[in-house]
C-alpha cells in the first residue's frame, strides 16, 4: 500500500505523520495492498483541513475532506469516514460480482421406445407388491 502525506501551509509534525500513516494503513485490509492513499494536511485560519484521496482497484477514487480545530482529531475523523466509504465500495463491488446469471436451458433428453421410463419402473405390478 502506498501512503503519501503532504502539507500545504506548514510542516507536518511527526505525531501527525505517524497517526495519518497508522490510520490510512488500516485501509489495506479491504483491498490487500492494492490501494494508494494521499493525505493532504492544511491549516486554514483556526481550523485544520485534512483531505484523504484513496484510489482502489477498478480505478475508484474516494475523496474525503474534514475540518476540525485539532489536527489529530481531523485526521482521525477523516480516516473513519474513509474506512466507511472504502468498506461500502468493497461491498458494492463484491455484490456486483455475486449477481445471479441466467442458467442456459438444456434440451430434454430423447427417450427411446425400448428403454423403461420412470413411471413404468415405479408403477405397482399387482397384488404381490404390497407394503407391510
Amino acid at each position: 500500500m502506498k501512503i503519501e502525506i503532504t502539507s500545504r501551509s506548514s510542516e507536518v509534525t511527526e505525531t501527525a505523520r505517524r497517526l495519518a500513516t497508522e490510520k490510512c494503513s488500516k485501509l489495506e485490509r479491504f483491498f490487500h495492498g492494492h490501494t494508494s492513499v494521499r493525505a493532504i494536511l492544511d491549516k486554514q485560519h483556526d481550523d485544520f483541513r485534512v483531505e484523504l484521496i484513496a484510489t482502489t482497484p477498478g480505478k475508484h477514487t474516494i475523496v474525503i475532506e474534514e475540518l476540525h480545530t485539532d489536527l489529530l482529531a481531523a485526521i482521525d475523523l477523516a480516516a473513519a469516514r474513509m474506512e466507511r466509504h472504502v468498506r461500502k465500495t468493497k461491498e458494492r463491488l463484491y455484490e456486483r460480482g455475486r449477481q445471479s446469471r441466467p442458467i442456459p436451458e438444456l434440451p430434454a433428453p430423447e427417450i427411446e421406445d425400448d428403454e423403461p421410463t420412470y413411471q413404468s419402473v415405479l408403477a405397482p405390478r399387482g397384488k404381490d407388491r404390497r407394503r407391510a
